[in-house]
């Protein structure tokens, strides 16, 4: 839990965060075409994806989810490059050794694990026991919830299989390693396994974290409008246009990762999720503008 303290800080630098985007904002916009190519291919390193709609946001003078994007980026900076070091190492390594055969299986993902949270939901560090609990019982993917079993279940997609990984557990030591598991999916075609794998990539607390970004632009279409009706209208509107916005991105970046990890590893783990967020956003976009 973000301390009042810490979030008052956060507001305190939001108008010096806000001044240092416009300047940088005027020369992006005077780049050429090879610069912004240079920008399209930094979405693949996740830091970069994870503030890529920061702009946007600063933009519309949007303080709160600005500040919780910036927030979750750094929350989740130290795994994040991790990822990317990991990808380096398998082109640049030829003794590298993949944590298992991500052709085969997928692993589930975690919030927590390896980000500046982990500490306080590790039962071996937190100072917190119940807590972390309750935080590490909800830290499962969307594959694991009931409508992800709903989803796998109408899809025929069937768990035949879990492979232990070399990938530690939050609460791994080395007097008691715990290792995750990858599963292995039998489906009827590739859209039923890609989606199973797409499912594990997705943490229920992630998509709970970015549909509260929204929160703020949907209680400002309340109080728009001369009307009662008016405002409905706005809310209702909204609504659509954030849960769009999150289905799009989340679905990009899941689906792609899950594309390109399957036949690339790491690297292209990172580079399916680059593209997944740039074809999710530009999806999103397209169709809020219909609404």
């Amino acid at each position: 839990m973000v301390s009042q303290v810490y979030y008052y800080n956060q507001a305190q630098q939001y108008p010096k965060i806000q001044q240092d985007y416009q300047d940088v904002k005027k020369h992006v916009d005077k780049a050429d075409d090879t610069d912004n190519g240079i920008m399209l291919a930094l979405e693949a390193l996740p830091p970069v994806r994870r503030v890529s709609s920061l702009g946007e946001k600063l933009d519309n003078n949007d303080v709160l989810p600005a500040l919780g994007l910036a927030s979750l980026a750094l929350i989740n900076f130290p795994e994040d490059m991790r990822d990317v070091k990991s990808a380096w190492h398998q082109l640049t390594d030829k003794n590298f050794k993949p944590s298992y055969n991500y052709k085969e299986v997928q692993h589930p993902f975690s919030f927590f694990k390896g980000t500046m949270l982990h500490k306080f939901v590790d039962p071996n560090t937190t100072k917190n026991q119940k807590l972390a609990q309750k935080l590490l019982k909800n830290d499962i993917t969307i594959a694991e919830t009931n409508i992800g079993k709903k989803i796998l279940n109408f899809l025929d997609v069937k768990n035949i299989d879990e492979i232990d990984t070399t990938i530690e557990k939050i609460g791994s030591t080395k007097e008691n390693p715990k290792f995750v598991t990858a599963k292995m999916y039998q489906s009827k075609n590739v859209f039923g396994d890609l989606t199973a794998r797409a499912m594990n990539r997705t943490t229920k607390i992630g998509v709970i974290a970015l549909a509260a970004l929204e929160l703020p632009k949907l209680f400002k279409a309340m109080n728009q409008g001369d009307s009662i009706g008016e405002q409905a209208d706005n809310t209702i509107k909204q609504t659509a246009k954030s849960g769009i916005n999150v289905a799009s991105i989340t679905a990009g970046i899941a689906y792609g990762g899950a594309m390109g990890a399957k036949h690339l590893g790491p690297i292209g783990s990172l580079i399916g999720m680059g593209a997944g967020a740039i074809l999710g956003s530009t999806a999103s976009n397209k169709i809020q503008e219909i609404i």
